[in-house]
Protein backbone atom coordinates (compact mmCIF):
# COMPACT_ATOMS: atom_id res chain seq x y z
CA UNK A 1 0.00 0.00 0.00
CA UNK A 2 2.97 2.32 0.17
CA UNK A 3 2.54 3.11 -3.52
CA UNK A 4 -0.54 5.24 -2.77
CA UNK A 5 1.82 8.25 -2.91
CA UNK A 6 3.43 7.24 -6.21
CA UNK A 7 4.04 9.93 -8.84
CA UNK A 8 2.03 7.99 -11.43
CA UNK A 9 -1.74 8.47 -10.92
CA UNK A 10 -2.44 5.05 -12.47
CA UNK A 11 -0.46 3.34 -9.73
CA UNK A 12 -2.29 5.33 -7.05
CA UNK A 13 -5.60 4.37 -8.69
CA UNK A 14 -4.56 0.71 -8.69
CA UNK A 15 -3.78 0.91 -4.97
CA UNK A 16 -7.21 2.34 -4.22
CA UNK A 17 -8.96 -0.31 -6.32
CA UNK A 18 -7.01 -3.10 -4.63
CA UNK A 19 -7.68 -1.77 -1.15
CA UNK A 20 -11.39 -1.53 -1.92
CA UNK A 21 -11.46 -5.13 -3.11
CA UNK A 22 -9.54 -6.32 -0.05
CA UNK A 23 -11.77 -4.49 2.42
CA UNK A 24 -14.97 -5.79 0.81
CA UNK A 25 -13.62 -9.35 0.50
CA UNK A 26 -11.93 -9.60 3.90
CA UNK A 27 -13.47 -7.00 6.24
CA UNK A 28 -12.30 -8.77 9.39
CA UNK A 29 -8.70 -8.27 8.28
CA UNK A 30 -8.69 -5.03 6.27
CA UNK A 31 -11.47 -2.97 7.87
CA UNK A 32 -9.02 -1.37 10.27
CA UNK A 33 -7.55 2.09 10.63
CA UNK A 34 -4.10 0.90 9.59
CA UNK A 35 -5.48 0.16 6.09
CA UNK A 36 -8.36 2.64 5.82
CA UNK A 37 -6.05 5.58 6.46
CA UNK A 38 -4.65 5.14 2.94
CA UNK A 39 -8.09 5.50 1.47
CA UNK A 40 -8.72 8.58 3.59
CA UNK A 41 -5.46 10.17 2.51
CA UNK A 42 -6.31 9.70 -1.15
CA UNK A 43 -9.51 11.68 -0.61
CA UNK A 44 -7.20 14.71 -0.67
CA UNK A 45 -5.34 13.76 -3.85
CA UNK A 46 -4.59 16.59 -6.29
CA UNK A 47 -5.64 14.49 -9.28
CA UNK A 48 -9.41 14.66 -9.49
CA UNK A 49 -9.82 11.12 -10.87
CA UNK A 50 -8.01 9.70 -7.86
CA UNK A 51 -10.15 11.71 -5.46
CA UNK A 52 -13.39 10.67 -7.18
CA UNK A 53 -12.34 7.03 -7.37
CA UNK A 54 -11.35 7.09 -3.71
CA UNK A 55 -14.76 8.51 -2.79
CA UNK A 56 -16.63 5.85 -4.76
CA UNK A 57 -14.43 3.10 -3.35
CA UNK A 58 -15.29 4.36 0.15
CA UNK A 59 -18.95 4.39 -0.76
CA UNK A 60 -18.73 0.87 -2.17
CA UNK A 61 -17.13 -0.34 1.06
CA UNK A 62 -19.86 1.26 3.15
CA UNK A 63 -22.65 -0.19 1.03
CA UNK A 64 -21.19 -3.70 0.90
CA UNK A 65 -20.71 -4.22 4.61
CA UNK A 66 -23.35 -5.25 7.10
CA UNK A 67 -24.21 -3.07 10.08
CA UNK A 68 -22.18 -5.37 12.34
CA UNK A 69 -18.92 -4.65 10.55
CA UNK A 70 -19.28 -0.90 10.12
CA UNK A 71 -16.40 1.05 11.51
CA UNK A 72 -18.25 4.08 12.88
CA UNK A 73 -15.11 6.19 13.00
CA UNK A 74 -14.57 5.50 9.29
CA UNK A 75 -18.18 6.37 8.46
CA UNK A 76 -17.84 9.65 10.36
CA UNK A 77 -14.58 10.45 8.53
CA UNK A 78 -16.19 9.89 5.14
CA UNK A 79 -19.14 12.13 6.02
CA UNK A 80 -16.79 14.87 7.22
CA UNK A 81 -14.69 14.66 4.03
CA UNK A 82 -17.80 14.82 1.83
CA UNK A 83 -19.00 18.00 3.50
CA UNK A 84 -15.66 19.77 3.54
Amino acid sequence: MHRYRDVDPEIRMSCIKSLGIWVVSYPSLFLQDIYLKYLGWTLNDKVRNILVHSFFTSLEILLSLTMKTYNLYFVHSIVVECWS
